[in-house]
């Protein structure tokens, strides 16, 4: 059995609900490997993805692209690969975080801007246990 989350304040919190009898041996690995084909692809997906949309300005064109679109379909596996992209260099990741994780931390004042929807994604993963806190 493989049981998947984060770290929140400090607590596991794991991404589905589990029930383990009593005695049940658990083992942590912290900071396991991402598979080297997911990064592969991710990365490949990634290329194809901003050489296609490099001159688009629409944001429904760069998110119905069909490599971001392959990104979204990655699941949760994905949301670590994307934050790092994101931590290096803002980029239209919001529509594939918020597709993924059901979530949406960007305040409506900041909807359109770039830096600050970055900002907040990048609070929303620390606080959900994918970046370190500073």
């Amino acid at each position: 059995m493989s049981l998947s989350g984060n770290i929140v304040n400090g607590a596991i919190v794991l991404d589905e609900p589990a029930a383990l009898p009593d005695g049940t041996h658990v083992e942590v690995v912290v900071g396991e490997r991402l598979d080297a084909d997911l990064v592969r692809r991710f990365r490949d997906l990634v290329r194809q993805w901003k050489e296609a949309t490099v001159f688009t300005s629409s944001g429904t064109e760069i998110a119905l692209h069909p490599a971001y679109q392959q990104i979204i379909g990655m699941g949760k596996e994905a949301i670590p690969l994307i934050l790092g992209e994101l931590q290096r260099e803002p980029d239209h990741w919001f529509w594939a975080l918020q597709s993924i994780t059901g979530e949406d931390p960007v305040p409506p004042a900041d909807r359109g801007q770039l830096r600050k929807m970055t900002e907040a994604w990048l609070r929303w993963a620390r606080t959900n246990g994918y970046l370190p806190c500073r």
